[in-house]
């Protein structure tokens, strides 16, 4: 199996280029996570990308977990463009109505508000709110927070008619 082998790989050089960056487990991506260490992540992800198989999920944690550091340590003009790159490997790797898929494509939007693009944020959770809809349903409890939070957007838009049928359409379900 080509993403088992990859995996090997990938865990080689790993070790061989950062002795004691373990990447085998989710205890351990998280324990990274939490250290903040992204250091090491800026280091895994290019060998990820080479390595592994584009459906492999360790190579997917990877650019998940370096774009969503990048976030929460404040460097939102850092984290864009690493969220667009895990969109995009999400996306062609589980396809755009996967939910680990419209949660980083949803992290894009709420950074890009953040640093106040607001009608890219808007247009990106409109997407996100379509393919959510289609995938799980209007009750769907994903689709309710993503309706949520394009309300917000376009509340701050100034595009409250928009916004109020977007929260009467959560408030009928």
């Amino acid at each position: 199996h080509r993403s088992r082998q990859g995996s090997r790989e990938y865990l080689r050089l790993i070790f061989r280029q950062a002795p004691g960056a373990a990447w085998a487990t989710d205890r351990e991506l998280r324990l990274t996570h939490v250290q903040g260490r992204t250091a090491l992540l800026d280091e895994a992800e290019p060998i990820a990308l080479r390595v592994l198989d584009a459906k492999d999920p360790i190579r997917l944690r990877i650019s998940r977990q370096r774009a969503t550091l990048l976030q929460r340590h404040g460097k939102l003009a850092e984290a864009i463009p690493a969220l667009r790159s895990a969109y995009a490997q999400h996306r062609d790797a589980l396809g755009p109505g996967d939910i680990d898929t419209l949660l980083v494509h949803n992290d894009l939007a709420i950074v890009l508000s953040g640093l106040e693009q607001k009608a890219e944020s808007a247009a990106i959770l409109t997407d996100i709110v379509t393919e959510s809809r289609t995938a799980f349903g209007d009750d769907n409890t994903w689709t309710l927070s993503f309706r949520a939070n394009l309300a917000a957007i376009l509340r701050d838009l100034g595009r409250f008619d928009e916004a109020v049928a977007e929260l009467e359409a959560i408030i009928a379900v």
